[in-house]
């Protein structure tokens, strides 16, 4: 099995979801969600779209709660943006 190195950056983007969340990540969490936000990032900056039934299909393969996609999918839609 291959395993990805994930980028602090990705961390980063995992700390400040975490810290915006209704429900903040358990420390024991964090891993599992930067992997799933480095597999979107990849995609996106690979040029995928993402939809939802593919973030729904990534939240269960890499253990996410999938009651969280839909406010992972407006932190996305809003990071990076400049307020």
């Amino acid at each position: 099995m291959m395993i990805n190195k994930i980028g602090p950056t990705v961390y980063k983007l995992v700390y400040e979801y975490s810290n915006q969340s209704e429900h903040p990540l358990n420390e024991s969490d964090n891993d599992a969600m930067a992997e799933y936000f480095n597999d979107l990032v990849k995609r996106l900056v690979g040029g995928d779209a993402i939809d939802a039934d593919t973030m729904l299909r990534l939240a269960k393969e890499y253990n996410i709660d999938v009651l969280r996609v839909p406010e992972i999918a407006r932190f996305l839609s809003k990071w990076g943006v400049d307020e």
